[in-house]
């Protein structure tokens, strides 16, 4: 009788750790699961903030271009602006008083 009940504890033993060994197995399976697909929603919102990122980049960069070249069109209105007989005095002034400047001893 001792025998048959030890038997039959092992065979309990034995159906615990199987059982045991079913649920462990099943909750590494379930883990991996939800990593795999938490990993799949993190590359999902990285390549969307890569892409929010650079599309802010360019918008920045569009914009300083566009300040860039709106601020040179105004430089090239001032200057041609400024009329070719006024060009003509400011240098004949620059020349004589570099001349004048000359002759000073």
């Amino acid at each position: 009788m001792g025998l048959d009940r030890l038997i039959e504890t092992e065979r309990r033993n034995d159906d615990l750790l199987r059982s045991a060994r079913e649920e462990a197995a099943e909750l590494v399976r379930s883990a991996t699961e939800q990593a795999a697909r938490r990993r799949e929603t993190l590359a999902v919102e990285l390549d969307a903030e890569l892409w929010r990122r650079e599309a802010a980049a360019r918008a920045e960069r569009d914009r300083r271009l566009a300040h860039v070249r709106e601020t040179a069109e105004d430089m090239v209105a001032r200057y041609d602006a400024v009329s070719e007989d006024r060009v003509r005095a400011a240098a004949a002034a620059l020349i004589e008083q570099l001349v004048g400047e000359g002759a000073a001893p």
